[in-house]
Order: C-alpha cells, then sequence, then structure tokens
C-alpha cells in the first residue's frame, strides 16, 4: 500500500556543518561568502579526499587531485565511493547465510549549467546508489535483514543482490547571491537534513540505517520534492523541504508517485537505535 507524506522541517545551526568544504568561493584568507554554509551542504567541491586526513603524497593521490581540479574548473564536481563488505552475522534466520559478501557502490556528481557571477548559479545534482551480491550464496540469501529479521535497515547501502538506482536527480539554483537556494525534481531529502559528514555515509564509522540516516523523521529519496534553503546569518540557517514518499527505491518517481498529499508537522527529535551489524569494510 502506497503512502504519502510531505514533510516539513526546520533546521538551524549554529556552525558550519562538517561537510567538505568546498567551493572556489572559499578562500583562505577575508570573509566567507554569504551564502558558504549552504554551498558546503549543498556541493562537493574541487578537493580529492578529505581535506583533514593524511593523504599520501604518491603519484596516483596527485592524478586524481589534479583530475578532480581540473573538472572542478570545467563545471564538474564528483565524488566516488566504493566498498567490499564482508558480514557475520551469528544466529541467522532459518535458510538464510551467517556470512555474506558484498560490493557497495555510492557517487554524487554536479555539474553547473548556468555560472553567475553574483553567486546565483545553476547545478544539476545526480546521485547514484547502489549494491550487488559477491558470490552464490550471498546471493540466494538476499538482503540482510532477512538473516537477522530487523524492521531497519542492517547496511543503509545494501539494497539488494544486484540493484541500482538513482536517489537523486534534481536542479539546484541559487538566489539573493547565494543566501537563498532551492532543490527540486527528484530529491534525497537526507543530503540535507541529515548532513553530519562522521555518520551520514556507511562507507564511515557506521554501517546501520538508525545511525547513518534518522529514522523518527522519514526522510524521502528517489521521490519528487523541493528543498528551499535561506542562511539568514553566517553561522545559521533554514530549511523547508517536501517531498511524496510513495515510490519505493529503485523505482521511478514519473510511475510510482500517485499525487496525494498529506500534511505533517515534523519537530527535532533523537534517532531509534537498532544493533549494529558486525562489518568489516
Amino acid at each position: 500500500m502506497h503512502r504519502t507524506l510531505i514533510i516539513l522541517s526546520l533546521s538551524g545551526a549554529l556552525a558550519a556543518q562538517g561537510r567538505q568544504a568546498g567551493t572556489d568561493m572559499l578562500q583562505s584568507s577575508g570573509p566567507e561568502p554569504q551564502g558558504q554554509l549552504l554551498a558546503d551542504i549543498n556541493l562537493l567541491g574541487a578537493d580529492y579526499g578529505d581535506e583533514t586526513a593524511p593523504i599520501p603524497n604518491d603519484a596516483l593521490t596527485r592524478t586524481l587531485g589534479g583530475l578532480h581540479t581540473r573538472a572542478y574548473k570545467a563545471g564538474l564536481e564528483f565524488l566516488v565511493e566504493n566498498a567490499f563488505s564482508y558480514n557475520s552475522i551469528h544466529n541467522p534466520a532459518p535458510g538464510k547465510p551467517g556470512t555474506q559478501l558484498w560490493y557497495l557502490l555510492h557517487a554524487h556528481a554536479n555539474y553547473r549549467l548556468i555560472k553567475s557571477p553574483r553567486q546565483e548559479d545553476t547545478w544539476l545534482k545526480l546521485e547514484l546508489s547502489g549494491s550487488a551480491a559477491l558470490n552464490g550464496r550471498t546471493w540466494r540469501g538476499g538482503n540482510m535483514n532477512d538473516a537477522i529479521g530487523l524492521t531497519g535497515d542492517t547496511h543503509t547501502d545494501i539494497f539488494g543482490e544486484r540493484i541500482f538506482f538513482l536517489p537523486e536527480i534534481a536542479l539546484l539554483q541559487s538566489f539573493n547571491r547565494g543566501k537563498s537556494v532551492l532543490v527540486a525534481g527528484v530529491v534525497n531529502q537526507t543530503n540535507y537534513f541529515d548532513t553530519n559528514s562522521y555518520a551520514n555515509s556507511s562507507f564511515g564509522q557506521f554501517c546501520a540505517s538508525p545511525f547513518v540516516n534518522n529514522q523518527t523523521i522519514p526522510m524521502a529519496d528517489s521521490n519528487l520534492g523541493l528543498v528551499l534553503q535561506h542562511q539568514f546569518h553566517d553561522q545559521w540557517y533554514a530549511m523547508l523541504g517536501g517531498s511524496f514518499t510513495s515510490c519505493p527505491q529503485n523505482a521511478s518517481p514519473l510511475k510510482r508517485t500517485d499525487g496525494r498529499l498529506t500534511r505533517r508537522q515534523v519537530h527535532d527529535s533523537g534517532a531509534v537505535a537498532d544493533p549494529l551489524c558486525r562489518s568489516d569494510q
């Protein structure tokens, strides 16, 4: 049964988000541009990797760093994450494998369609996620949730034996000298309302969905929607988002969204935690 929901959420920040700071507007000297907090949330920038991590100075790293810089000058910024995940599950459900081996892929790409000297650019935003089973036992066992029996996803980026889909295909338009932004299209709301870079990726410290994304506030992905942002001050901003939730992951929202709207005011609240899976990535 399809369920639809419009999410209205207001989010304020007392400091810049932990995303990789990332556009050519950010300079080491002088004041930050007026919309820098929003740029850090929405864009990826030209840098390769985490600038706070000790990245080795070898030929491959220098080549990749140069590739990111040249692509950014041409209006393209991108991020690719992939991992091999081995999972050991004690006392799995009958008929389900206790060990599973997966390949995970996650990628972002932003392409600047229109560049404005007033920091009022137009971007096309794309996101790709997917997973594939790497052996026959994992393939026949299905998603890890079947082996553990949890209602929440044991691993937020394992979708099925071979499922790849686009959680986001959207246009981003900044205006008001970058202090206001509208993102509209097929929107993944977890990219905007849940932007803690330390925990908002299963390729980092956590893998279970309740830790990667807030399960109390049901953020929509792969659904038609929009996010309106405004930075009132150099240290805080607000967001307002709306989306359908009737389209499941890896299905087309143009065919599965029924168009019925249900309004709900969502307030701040903590996430509900399910047990973590044992995972080596």
